[in-house]
């Protein structure tokens, strides 16, 4: 299940604002580490919040095929230490950026 910042922010607040039990009830009853624990979803969410790629051609690239084919984004493609993460959905691929270039390049071979 996926949680955006908003979500998580809207049901602690809700949580919160509909408790009129005292701190030691609520305690007792395990409602404070419920809020303990969504306020933590939240953080999480807020630090690791993907952004938009930063290439202007890329996001157009992106934007043109989802149009024209009713595409949606499923996952990411990360890049760091001279190396290429996909993750789409659960699964995760790790390529070598030789590897990655052969794959988006395959005539230039």
């Amino acid at each position: 299940m996926k949680y955006d910042q908003q979500t998580l922010k809207n049901a602690i607040d809700e949580l919160e604002s509909i408790l009129s039990v005292t701190a030691d009830e609520q305690q007792r009853i395990g409602v404070m580490g419920c809020i303990g624990r969504l306020k933590t979803l939240h953080t999480h969410a807020e630090k690791t919040q993907m952004q938009e790629p930063e290439d202007r051609l890329t996001r157009e690239k992106a934007a043109h095929i989802c149009d024209r084919d009713q595409f949606v984004a499923t996952g990411y493609v990360l890049t760091g230490n001279g190396q290429k993460c996909i993750v789409d959905l659960s699964a995760v691929r790790w390529l070598d950026t030789d590897t990655f270039w052969n794959l988006m390049h395959p005539a230039s071979r």
